[in-house]
């Protein structure tokens, strides 16, 4: 989410109050050079298909990683690499 910020005029005052705003987020996987892999609607669709990536190429699994986009075409959240969603090692 992000803020905003709405006023309201009152009888003698002016309010400032913020306003969330849901935003939609999207999902890119991405290799570590740039280059697009798939794009996704969802968070989860963007993991199980990176989680797919890595246990398919395990050797490559630090090399592609998912990132969310707000609606503004900016990234704004962490990546995960692929490698951190596979099972640890006993």
């Amino acid at each position: 989410m992000s803020a905003a910020v709405a006023s309201f005029q009152g009888p003698n005052r002016i309010v400032v109050v913020p306003v969330l705003k849901e935003v939609e987020l999207t999902h890119g996987i991405f290799t570590s050079t740039g280059n697009l892999v798939a794009w996704f609607e969802s968070e989860q669709d963007a993991l199980a298909a990176l989680a797919e990536l890595a246990r398919d190429e395990p050797e490559a699994a630090d090399e592609v990683a998912a990132i969310p986009f707000g609606d503004d075409g900016k990234a704004c959240g962490p990546a995960v690499k692929g490698s951190a969603l596979l099972p640890k090692a006993a």
